[in-house]
């Protein structure tokens, strides 16, 4: 899929928007069948994140990335997008994922004003917890 940049928005191929430049608004399909799930190792610890989904739904996931990648962000109003942190969404069931998945997050490492690329991993809500750190 093509993602083509108008003055306002980017837009998959279909003609449908999937970022919005003035309000960093995503767009994904309602009705998609994407999965997200974290997996645990028989020993029950994190052993990794999985996202599958039917042809449409990582379609539409391509374009949202793409899209974020793309994406000025120092054109994103600062309500929008803070100086000092990346453009950043979140996807729930009720916003194309199904029932039984955990929200994904998606966004851009490198922060607006200043190109940072450790924000995200320095904001209070974040903990990344790694496979092999569960063993010690």
């Amino acid at each position: 899929m093509t993602i083509l940049e108008t003055e306002n928005d980017f837009r998959s191929s279909d003609g449908s928007v999937v970022v919005s430049k003035d309000s960093a608004g995503v767009k994904f399909p309602v009705k998609s069948n994407l999965a997200v799930a974290i997996v645990a190792d028989p020993s029950g610890d994190v052993s990794h994140a999985s996202i599958y989904g039917d042809s449409k739904a990582l379609l539409a996931l391509a374009d949202l990335l793409t899209a974020f990648a793309l994406l000025d962000q120092e054109s994103v109003a600062d309500q929008n997008c803070p100086t000092g942190e990346g453009v950043h969404t979140s996807l729930a069931s009720q916003q194309g994922l199904i029932s039984e998945s955990v929200n994904l997050h998606i966004g851009r490492l490198d922060a607006k004003g200043s190109k940072e690329s450790d924000w995200f991993l320095q904001h209070p809500s974040v903990t990344i917890v790694h496979p092999d750190e569960n063993a010690r």
